[in-house]
C-alpha cells in the first residue's frame, strides 16, 4: 500500500500525513457528552483543556442538564457517542439507556457518589462507571470555606 504526501510525527511514530489525516478524522468523529450544567463545565472541564479542545482526539459534546434525558438520548446517538460526563446537576441516568444508546460504553461522573445518578444495573449490563475521586476535592473545599 503506498501513502502519499509528506511524512508526520506522533510521539516516535512517522506516518504518511494522507494516513494522519484519516487516523485524526475517524477518531475526531468520536464524541464524549458532557450532561452538565454551564457552570459544572467552566468549574470542572474548562481549567484542565485551556482552550485546547480542539487539539482532543475526540470531540466535547456538551448539553445541559437542563434538558431532560430524551434530549439527552438524541444527543448521544447524533454523535454516536461512546462516552458520557455527569455531575451534580445532571439527572439520574434511565435503568433502560443501554437499550436507547447502544454505542454507549462508559460514564464517568465528575463530582461526589454515582448512587443517585447511575442506577446498578447500568454497571450490570457492561457499561464502565466511573467517577473522578477526590480530584474536586480542592474545589470543594474552597466552596466551603
Amino acid at each position: 500500500m503506498t501513502f502519499s504526501g509528506r511524512i508526520s510525527e506522533i510521539g516516535d511514530i512517522k506516518i504518511k500525513s494522507s494516513l494522519y489525516e484519516k487516523v485524526v478524522k475517524r477518531q475526531r468523529s468520536k464524541s464524549v457528552v458532557m450532561y452538565i450544567s454551564q457552570s459544572e463545565y467552566d468549574q470542572f472541564i474548562l481549567p484542565y483543556f485551556n482552550n485546547n479542545e480542539n487539539k482532543l482526539p475526540y470531540n466535547l459534546e456538551f448539553c445541559d442538564s437542563n434538558l431532560n434525558i430524551d434530549d439527552l438520548v438524541n444527543k448521544l446517538n447524533l454523535n454516536a457517542s461512546e462516552v458520557l460526563i455527569t455531575a451534580w446537576s445532571s439527572k439520574p441516568i434511565p435503568s433502560d439507556i443501554c437499550s436507547h444508546v447502544p454505542t454507549l460504553r462508559y460514564i464517568s461522573h465528575i463530582t461526589g457518589t454515582v448512587r443517585s445518578i447511575i442506577p446498578r444495573n447500568i454497571i450490570e449490563q457492561g457499561i464502565v462507571v466511573t467517577n473522578w475521586g477526590d480530584s474536586i476535592a480542592r474545589t470543594v473545599a474552597e466552596h466551603c470555606l
